[in-house]
């Protein structure tokens, strides 16, 4: 069983190069787009696909470096105001969509200053958001030892943490075309997976 250790993972971030420890981050947010979005129709949000024009701009800044510090730290702030308010009605989706965000903020930051740990926080977040979806539909107490076993082993979470095993990789061969690929084809929550979230009411 894959678990995560963010220390590890930070060391693995800090052997590659800067535009590769970017496209990490970067992976890990394009990878929770759709739990952002599906909060935002939910919550009748305007700018639903804005984090998503976001992450295409880094992913092409990855390619073709070329845009201001200053124009990232305006983005920064704009998907600061993004996050979910504290006074919402809360369901798992403004979970889901914190950490969808939070990862791309992460990417951000790794971009404006390149820090391994800001990688490293962007795949924790991702890993505390199928953390999230596997307590809801197990419905279990995460505080229970046994509970815990059984939440660490779900599929959703050994998924994200082989997809972010797998980038470092690929970004230590140089294969960032084939990262950003997968990381909009491996959504960190099938349809199948967000019916069963949404039929227990989260």
């Amino acid at each position: 069983m894959k678990t995560f250790d963010e220390e590890l993972l930070k060391t693995d971030l800090a052997e590659l190069s800067e535009r590769a420890m970017l496209a990490f981050a970067t992976a890990t947010a394009t990878r929770q787009l759709v739990s952002y979005e599906l909060y935002a129709l939910e919550a009748e949000i305007q700018e639903v696909k804005r984090p998503r024009e976001i992450l295409t701009c880094l992913w092409t800044e990855i390619s073709y470096p070329a845009s201001e510090r200053v124009v990232w730290s305006e983005h920064l702030e704009e998907m600061t105001s993004l996050l979910p308010e504290d006074g919402d009605r809360w369901t798992v989706w403004h979970a889901l969509a914190e950490d969808a965000l939070a990862s791309l903020m992460y990417a951000i930051r790794c971009l404006m200053k390149p820090d391994a740990q800001e990688a490293a926080w962007a795949g924790r977040r991702a890993y505390e958001a199928t953390d999230q979806a596997a307590i809801r539909m197990l419905n279990l107490d995460p505080n229970d030892f046994d509970s815990e076993i059984a939440i660490s082993s779900h599929p959703i979470v050994q998924r994200e943490l082989a997809h972010q095993r797998e980038d470092v990789a690929l970004l230590r061969a140089g294969e960032f075309e084939v990262v950003r690929h997968n990381s909009y084809l491996n959504v960190i929550l099938n349809q199948q997976e967000i019916s069963l979230l949404r039929q227990k009411g989260s």
